[in-house]
């Protein structure tokens, strides 16, 4: 069983150069969200596993967190 109380927040800029997130942190995106998007570990694992291309992972919301999971 995992502890309430303890926590971790990763966040990663997926961009390949400084002009693309430059670009990213200019666009509308980023002014809507700043913060990025919450992900499912376990789904992106699994569509790891299953072989899904890394090009598609990378994609903002791509391992949607399920509907009432827990945080």
């Amino acid at each position: 069983m995992s502890d309430p109380r303890i926590q971790v927040e990763l966040q990663v800029d997926n961009v390949a150069t400084t002009d693309e997130r430059m670009g990213w942190m200019r666009s509308g995106a980023f002014a809507k969200n700043p913060i990025g998007v919450e992900f499912d570990p376990d789904v992106l694992g699994a569509r790891l596993d299953r072989g899904d291309p890394i090009e598609e992972l990378f994609l903002q919301g791509s391992a949607p967190r399920p509907e009432g999971a827990p945080r």
